[in-house]
């Protein structure tokens, strides 16, 4: 089959790239390695008739513009993440506080006045060294290479971060990359704040934030919506590509199954740390290869607890959870509808608490087996809620994602970079291999490792290939022309 462009991957970021490369008069074919299209975004019918996502799930209308606007065109009712009520931190095992829960992850509450200025010191010292980041070239700024040489929890000792401030980082950065302080450069997590619009932003669930709102079918109705507005059998589901090459101005894809596609360019939306497992003629560039190379997953796991009835919500609390000894790494509330909604379109039909472990807890956790693995988090949630830890333990469904397991994801929720990589390949980030261009959410400048940053780098994508792809005579009234 011979089409304009063949898109590798059918995620979010992969369909978003294809929508728009149809809309632009291109002939496209979607090779997906999974039997379903969404990749990290994944949503469950649930017992209860309800939607749950057990991958990607935040949204912002306000600071999102991208994915909102593909939810709305594909008429998805937009829920708001609950955040009224009292959150609890679990600093050591059994020692529960609690806060008002405004929207933001408040990991100085509870802490001595010095830990809490010394925290707010650190977040102050972030901000400021954010501004040194070029959003492009993060490997140009002007202590590039000294910002890369340590990691997270080696810049927080460099200014003498106490151990409560490093803990609660800790915990911080376990939600936002699902690794651990000392696995991830500090020019990459610097980078990464500047993309998502800085620390607070990052951190927060109101509207300033990145987990603000959810969509009430789940975040994988997006890609299936768009499988609707492409021609039939546009999308090749269960197709896992086996080699790429280009010859001159044609591309050839050979899947596992042995079927060849043609095209004139590729747009390859896959996770970095996955471009080994296909075959490239010629081969990729050894920067592009090493990229692929030293970037890697982190340790991900959603759990989704879902009840009969909203026991937190009806004890005043908002269903956010912290802690920092696990297996837990947090908890939210992810109900399907708006709390006492009077508009049957936006009322829960579920009631449910997603449960992150993450990191190190996620490693540990998964080699449990599987009753186990359930039971510890049924006995985590019980012990964050402990007024209420009879109602914790009889969730009626339980639904489990395991992303670490996942062949075609390796991990989530987004490709880092250890220290070192960003400026020593960190050129090759989003440049093209010939006429191989590549997308995908790491790819993202804005809202990267979220499905805002994944649309926006798959239309990003498109618009480089169509500076390639050679203009195509159409019909205008009737009359060859062009557009």
């Amino acid at each position: 089959m011979v089409v304009d462009i063949i898109v590798v991957g059918g995620g979010i970021s992969g369909m978003s790239a294809a929508y728009d490369a149809y809309k632009s008069g291109k002939s496209v074919i979607v090779l997906e390695a999974r039997d379903r299209v969404g990749g990290r975004t994944y949503t469950i019918d649930t017992e209860s008739g309800g939607r749950s996502d057990v991958g990607g799930a935040w949204i912002n209308e306000f600071t999102q513009p991208n994915i909102t606007k593909l939810a709305k065109e594909a008429g998805i009712p937009i829920i708001r993440q609950s955040i009224h009520g009292t959150a609890v931190i679990e600093r050591t095992k059994n020692k529960i506080q609690t806060y008002e829960d405004h929207g933001t992850f408040e990991l100085e509450e509870g802490m001595p006045e010095e830990d809490r200025l010394d925290e707010k010191r650190v977040v102050a010292l972030l901000d400021e060294l954010c501004e040194l980041v070029d959003i492009e070239e993060p490997w140009k700024c002007e202590r590039a290479e000294e910002f890369d040489s340590i990691s997270f929890l080696g810049w927080l000792n460099s200014v003498g971060a106490s151990q409560a401030t490093k803990n609660g980082m800790a915990s911080f950065i376990r939600c936002l990359f699902a690794l651990e302080l000392n696995d991830v450069s500090f020019l990459y997590t610097l980078h990464y704040f500047v993309c998502g619009g800085g620390y607070e932003s990052l951190a927060s669930n109101d509207s300033r934030g990145g987990q603000y709102q959810r969509m009430r079918e789940g975040s994988m109705r997006v890609s299936e919506y768009i499988v609707t507005k492409l021609p039939k059998r546009s999308v090749k589901l269960s197709s896992p590509v086996q080699a790429v090459s280009q010859e001159g101005d044609i591309c050839t894809v050979v899947t596992r199954a042995g079927a060849i596609y043609t095209s004139s360019a590729i747009i390859c939306t896959i996770p970095s740390p996955l471009y080994s497992t296909i075959t490239w003629s010629p081969m990729l560039p050894i920067k592009k290869r090493c990229y692929g190379q030293r970037s890697y997953m982190g340790a991900c796991t959603k759990v989704v607890m879902i009840y009969d009835r909203p026991w937190w919500r009806e004890a005043g609390y908002s269903g956010l959870g912290m802690s920092l000894v696990g297996p837990i790494t947090q908890t939210m509330d992810t109900s399907d509808g708006e709390w006492k909604s009077s508009d049957p379109t936006l009322a829960p039909r579920q009631y449910s608490l997603s449960c992150f472990p993450m990191a190190n807890f996620a490693i540990e956790y998964a080699r449990l087996p599987q009753e186990e693995r359930i039971l510890s988090i049924k006995q985590h949630v019980a012990r964050l809620f402990p007024s209420h830890a009879a109602e914790a333990m009889e969730p009626y469904q339980v639904l489990e994602q395991q992303w670490l397991n996942e062949e075609f994801s390796a991990g989530a929720p987004v490709p880092v970079l250890g220290c070192g990589a960003l400026t020593a390949i960190g050129e090759e980030w989003r440049t093209p291999h010939g006429r191989i261009f590549f997308a995908g959410t790491e790819m993202a400048t804005k809202w990267k490792g979220y499905m805002d940053g994944a649309v926006s780098a798959g239309q990003q994508a498109v618009a480089d290939v169509l500076k390639v792809l050679p203009v195509k005579k159409a019909l205008v009234n009737g009359v060859n022309g062009t557009h």
